[in-house]
């Protein structure tokens, strides 16, 4: 169900909802879901969309943040909390 939803919307914020399920939920979609962020991560940086949130920015595994200042920044602010 929550793979359909993923595969099935072009809101990012809809697929976004994805990182908040256990990652078993992941297994089919989890190279769709990287390279929605790696796509993506500079536009939501500079829009910042209000679905993108502290808690939903910490399900987003860094390693999947396509520019290393972007990555380390987001290390930063993850530690910080």
């Amino acid at each position: 169900m929550n793979q359909e939803r993923f595969k099935n919307t072009e809101d990012d914020a809809t697929k976004a909802l994805t990182f908040g399920y256990s990652r078993h939920y992941w297994v089919g979609i989890e190279d769709d879901m990287k390279l929605l962020v790696q796509q993506n991560w500079g536009r939501w940086e500079e829009e910042r969309p209000n679905w993108l949130t502290d808690q939903r920015r910490a399900l987003i595994p860094v390693d999947w943040i396509p520019i290393q200042e972007d990555r380390q920044r987001e290390s930063v602010r993850r530690e910080s909390m």
